[in-house]
Parts: C-alpha cells; structure tokens; sequence
C-alpha cells in the first residue's frame, strides 16, 4: 500500500483513503473503532480471544481490494462486518456457556482498575444475564457509541426494534439491580 499523509478526517473519509492504499487512514480507523467493535464482538461471543480475532479480521477485509458498496457511515459499517463475522463464528462453533468469558466483565476490565465496588459487581453479573440480542443493542449503545438508526443498520433490524431491545434491556437490568428478579 501506498504511504501518504493521513491528517483527521471523518470515518467516511478516512475509510475512502483506506480504499486508495493509505495505511495511515487504515491505523487512524483502527484506532478510533478497535475498542468498540472488541465490546460489540465480545457481547455476541462472550470469548475474548475471538473477539479480537474478529476485530482484525474486520480491518483485514476493510483492506481487500475489492468493491465495496456505498457506504454512508464507516461506524455502522464496520460494526455490521464485525457482526456478521461474529455471528458466522457462533454459527460454525458448537460453544458451551461454561468456556465463554464474561462479556461485561472482560470488557469493562480492559484498560480500567479493578473498583471493588460491590455495585460494580451486580451490574456486571446483571450484563451477562441478557438475551443475545439485548446485551448486543447495549453493548453498542454504551460502548460503541451508535445511535438507533446506526444499530438497526448494524443489526438489520427497525430502528424502533434497536429501541425497543435497549429499553427491554435497561428495564431488565433495573429489575436485577434492584433485587426484583433473579
């Protein structure tokens, strides 16, 4: 790939530079988005070696020189590939519950201190506790910072679905916390 002098620029941007063989604009993307696509994988696989598996692969096929469609938000993009490959992961792999990480607690231990916050303890259990499709919706509302009409994309589902599971889900969560629901 060609070098050349990779200054800020929207994700949309930077994405279309990565397509002209810019690496600097492949490592700027990557900086900006590793974390939350690691978080999004994670809360689908709750495996944290094939979530950052999945993270690269995702920059890997950013990389192909191939077409790629048109694309009106790099965020949402790179999360529906990371999604897919997940999703393709969990699909050819027979996984127990009992091998699978925490999702909550692997995510939010990276790069944090450890908080012997006895709350901190029951929100993270109370995360694991979710459907699939809730702790997703939460992990990219939260961690990756996408709005509704970005995870319905990500998701291929309604907007007002992306709003409705992260509702659920927050609704659900105030039940475990507040010690109305196992």
């Amino acid at each position: 790939m060609a070098e050349a002098p990779a200054g800020d620029g929207s994700d949309e941007e930077l994405l279309g530079r990565v397509r002209a063989g810019e690496t600097q604009a492949a490592a700027l993307l990557y900086d900006r988005h590793h974390r939350a696509l690691y978080a999004h994988a994670l809360s689908l696989l709750q495996d944290g070696a094939l979530a950052e598996d999945v993270v690269h692969e995702t920059f890997l096929r950013v990389l192909e020189p191939r077409p790629l469609p048109s694309i009106a938000c790099a965020k949402a993009f790179l999360h529906t590939v990371a999604r897919n490959l997940a999703l393709d992961l969990l699909r050819g792999t027979a996984r127990q519950g009992d091998h699978r990480a925490s999702f909550a607690r692997t995510v939010l231990a990276r790069g944090t201190t450890e908080d012997d916050d006895p709350r901190r303890e029951a929100v993270l259990a109370a995360l694991d506790t979710l459907p699939q499709d809730q702790r997703e919706t939460v992990s990219l509302k939260v961690f990756s910072g996408l709005t509704f009409a970005e995870i319905a994309e990500v998701m291929s589902v309604p907007a007002g679905t992306a709003a409705s599971r992260y509702r659920y889900a927050c609704e659900t969560l105030a039940e475990i916390l507040q010690g109305d629901r196992p």
